[in-house]
């Protein structure tokens, strides 16, 4: 009798220093009050976007934005036991302050 070990589970991870940079939104710090605007992203096995959608949304203009920025970045798949697998991570954004 064999036992197959299992691999603890690896969350996707978006690549920020991959983003375009914006001067409307950043992404949120966990800590960071606030809902902003939320984007849920499905992946692919290889870590590409297969589809993009808004979960929370505040204004069209920062919306838009946001979700600009999101398509641009690169992520690390989600894997299990050892393996990419397609996955979906949600992702929070914040409007910058105006100085």
């Amino acid at each position: 009798m064999w036992v197959l070990e299992d691999q603890p589970d690896k969350r996707p991870e978006v690549l920020v220093d991959t983003c375009i940079k914006s001067e409307l939104v950043s992404f949120a710090k966990d800590d960071e009050p606030g809902r902003g605007i939320v984007i849920g992203v499905r992946l692919n096995v290889d870590g590409t976007i297969d589809k993009t959608n808004f979960e929370w949304s505040i204004a069209p203009k920062l919306d838009e934005e946001s979700m600009r920025l999101v398509n641009s970045c690169k992520f690390t798949p989600g894997m299990n036991n050892k393996r990419n697998r397609s996955s979906y991570i949600s992702l929070r954004l914040l409007p910058l302050r105006s100085n």
